[in-house]
């Protein structure tokens, strides 16, 4: 019975380990994914102020686009 309770401890302890491992893990993957949000956020935010009308003629030409094909059925 002894050693039976030592060996479940031991996993337990490892278990315990492997679950503090993976949190951190999550925790610095999370981190990065909001970093590259941000980043990407910032560049499309910028290239938006600087070429505006780009952006409203790409988007004009998905929605006649969709019109299109809507109109269709």
């Amino acid at each position: 019975m002894n050693e039976t309770t030592q060996e479940l401890r031991g996993v337990r302890d490892t278990g315990g380990k492997m679950l503090a491992g993976f949190g951190r893990k999550r925790q610095a993957v999370a981190q990065s994914a909001w970093n590259r949000a941000r980043t990407t956020a910032r560049a499309a935010d910028d290239y938006v102020h600087d070429s505006p009308w780009t952006l409203i003629a790409a988007a004009a030409v998905v929605a006649a686009a969709v019109g299109y094909v809507l109109g269709r059925r």
